[in-house]
């Protein structure tokens, strides 16, 4: 009962959407929730600007516990796959909730690198909705993102990306539609060891938001992240180790009204069989 009642509280206050639109995977979770990560193994899923820079071919899978109650789990599943030297193919795939209430959301992703150091793609969306209320039912929509990625210098990125523009329509009740975001990222290397960065989420019904990562190297396999989103008061800490073609990484987020949640993924990597353009 304890934690039906949890369930009907969090989603009463997420707008019936939970899943749509937020990030996945621990890297992102444990780097302030940031989509835009150049070398996120669940690119294919956050960002489409960033998979347009991958370098190799990846399959990942997550694993999310929100504040430690079953009904609240996330999966998640990242494919990208190289055509050629610049571009990419992706798939993204989560699923949140149990047999009373889910959501789940489908991405096909394409990207292409346009110069040595900048990419963009697109993503057709698939979300599907069920809920207990009647006037619900399942809802099944069909909506679209884009994201752009830059490397300005050699210490210095930005990201864009554009998630559902089309303002997809969720009900009739109220004309509740699909939120849109847009999202403006800049990450900094301040050295070898150190990349700092920093998110600006905004939407057209409500107050925009921040989010601020930090990225510490210390070692080629071994990396720590940390980061903020002040929209909800939640602090995130993650580690990640790269051996051979795997990489392990778990993250843990605390949120001060709810409790904590945690983490976990596993990507594989495999090289990149070039190819003419």
């Amino acid at each position: 009962m304890k934690n039906f009642i949890w369930l009907f509280l969090i989603i009463s206050l997420t707008s019936k959407a939970v899943i749509f639109p937020t990030t996945q995977g621990p890297v992102s979770h444990s780097f302030g929730n940031i989509s835009s990560l150049k070398n996120d193994p669940f690119a294919a899923y956050n960002h489409q600007g960033s998979m347009a820079l991958a370098t190799k071919n990846y399959i990942s899978v997550s694993a999310k516990s929100s504040f430690f109650i079953p009904e609240l789990n996330t999966a998640c599943l990242a494919v990208s796959k190289k055509i050629n030297n610049t571009q990419n193919l992706g798939l993204g795939y989560s699923f949140f909730g149990n047999k009373y209430y889910n959501e789940s959301l489908l991405k096909l992703s394409f990207a292409k690198k346009f110069f040595n150091k900048t990419g963009g793609g697109i993503s057709i969306d698939y979300y599907r909705l069920q809920l207990p209320k009647e006037s619900y039912k399942v809802k099944n929509i069909f909506t679209f993102e884009i994201g752009f990625y830059t490397e300005l210098n050699q210490n210095f990125d930005v990201a864009f990306q554009l998630i559902n523009p089309a303002r997809a329509p969720l009900a009739s009740y109220n004309e509740e539609k699909l939120p849109f975001i847009a999202n403006l990222s800049v990450v900094y290397n301040l050295n070898d060891k150190f990349t700092i960065a920093a998110e600006w989420s905004q939407t057209i019904t409500a107050n925009g938001f921040a989010k601020l990562g930090l990225n510490y190297k210390a070692s080629k396999n071994l990396h720590f992240y940390a980061g903020i989103v002040n929209k909800t008061s939640s602090v995130s800490f993650g580690i990640n180790y790269h051996f051979k073609n795997t990489l392990i990484a778990i993250s843990f987020t605390s949120q001060p009204y709810l409790g904590y949640s945690s983490s976990a993924g596993v990507s594989y990597f495999t090289n990149h069989d070039k190819k003419p353009e």
